[in-house]
C-alpha cells in the first residue's frame, strides 16, 4: 500500500521543527515559502514598501528566534501571520502612517499570472477596493485582508490579532458596513 503524500501542513511542521533545531537550510526554505505572501500582506497593512520589506525580515527573524515555541496549536502560517500582524500594528502606531499601497505590486505578488485583459480588470477593481480599504481603521482592515485575501477563518484571525472571535466578527460587521458606504459614495454597489 502506498504512503499518502505529505500535506502542506506536514511539510511546514517538518520545516519548523528543523528550524527550531537550528537548521539554516530549512529556514531558507521556509523563508522562500513565506516571503512573497508576507510582503503582500505587510504592504497592504502598512501601505509602505520600505516598511513592508523591513517587516518581512523582522518577522522571519522572529520566526527563527521563536521556532522552538511553536506548539502546533494552529497552522504554521497562522502563527507567522500573527507575528506579522503584531509587527505591522507596531509599525503603524510608531510611524502614524497608513498610506495608499502599491496594490498592483501586492496583487502581482499574491496571484498567479492571468491574461493581460483580466489582469487589467482585476487591477482596476483592486485599486478601487484598496483605496476604500485604506480608509478603514487598521483593526477593520486586517479582518478584511485576512478573510478575503488570505482565506483565514475568524478563529485564525482571532489568534493572529490576539483578540476574541466575537471581536473579529464585530470588526468584520463594521468593516463591511463602512466599506459599503465608501464604495457606494464612489458609485460602486457591491458584494461586501
Amino acid at each position: 500500500m502506498r504512503k499518502p503524500e505529505p500535506t502542506k501542513d506536514d511539510k511546514e511542521s517538518s520545516l519548523i521543527k528543523r528550524v527550531a533545531n537550528g537548521d539554516r537550510e530549512a529556514f531558507r526554505e521556509l523563508y522562500s515559502i513565506c516571503e512573497r505572501r508576507l510582503y503582500a500582506y505587510l504592504i497592504k497593512m502598512t501601505g509602505n514598501q520600505a516598511d513592508a520589506e523591513d517587516l518581512v525580515i523582522e518577522v522571519m527573524l522572529a520566526v527563527w528566534q521563536a521556532a522552538k515555541t511553536f506548539k502546533g496549536n494552529s497552522r504554521l502560517s497562522t502563527w507567522i501571520l500573527g507575528i506579522a500582524h503584531n509587527k505591522a500594528m507596531n509599525t503603524i502606531s510608531k510611524t502614524g502612517r497608513q498610506t495608499t499601497t502599491e496594490l498592483e505590486q501586492a496583487a502581482d505578488l499574491a496571484s498567479a499570472e492571468p491574461d493581460p485583459h483580466s489582469r487589467q480588470v482585476e487591477r482596476e477593481q483592486h485599486e478601487r477596493i484598496s483605496t476604500a480599504l485604506q480608509q478603514l481603521s487598521a483593526e477593520h482592515r486586517v479582518v478584511i485582508e485576512l478573510t478575503f485575501y488570505h482565506g483565514r477563518s475568524y478563529a485564525e484571525i482571532a489568534q493572529i490579532a490576539g483578540c476574541p472571535v466575537n471581536t473579529v466578527k464585530t470588526r468584520m460587521f463594521y468593516a463591511k458596513q463602512h466599506l459599503k458606504q465608501i464604495l457606494a459614495a464612489e458609485g460602486i454597489e457591491g458584494g461586501f
